[in-house]
């Protein structure tokens, strides 16, 4: 009775902490999966933004959370077999939502979004993610606003697996 209940143990030890594996469309986006905060620049006191990446779905599916007080979001990523691409939809606190196609690249990836449900602001944003050589998340963005693209911002994240999304409403 008792090397049965060992076994069940290691066999339930075994599921919990196996990775997930994605599907082969989804696999450029590993490296991404982890907790990322933002850097901020000396003397800022701003609250650093935070993104939870992590799989779901039995690797279908990454699930992003992300926050930095008063302002958070979330976002499922997906491979659309019918367009042959990676998609996703970005719902805020805000009360807007962007729709979008993820493109890997041999240095990360493309982003191409349509903003919807903001009565102003930009109405698209095109960005770029990357891993950079000393293992930062770097995001660089611009904004199509009134018909014309403007420079964004570029953002800087280290992975902290301590650091929490939050947001307050």
């Amino acid at each position: 009775m008792r090397i049965l209940l060992i076994v069940f143990i290691a066999t339930i030890l075994s599921f919990s902490t196996k990775a997930t594996e994605p599907i082969r469309e989804m696999a450029a986006l590993a490296p991404y999966v982890g907790i990322w905060e933002q850097v901020l620049a000396d003397g800022s006191t701003d609250q650093p933004d935070v993104q939870k990446w992590e799989w779901a779905f039995k690797g279908k599916v990454v699930r992003i959370l992300h926050g930095s007080g008063s302002y958070g979001g979330e976002s499922l990523i997906h491979w659309d077999t019918v367009q042959q691409k990676i998609l996703f939809r970005y719902v805020t606190n805000d009360g807007f939502y962007t729709d979008g196609v993820m493109t890997p690249t041999e240095t990360g990836f493309d982003v191409t979004e349509v903003i919807g449900g903001a009565k102003a602001g930009p109405s698209e944003v095109q960005s770029v993610y990357s891993i950079t050589a000393d293992g930062h998340l770097q995001v660089k963005a611009n904004f199509k606003m009134g018909g014309k693209w403007q420079e964004g911002f570029t953002n800087t994240y280290r992975r902290n697996p301590d650091a929490e999304v939050k947001y307050d409403n």
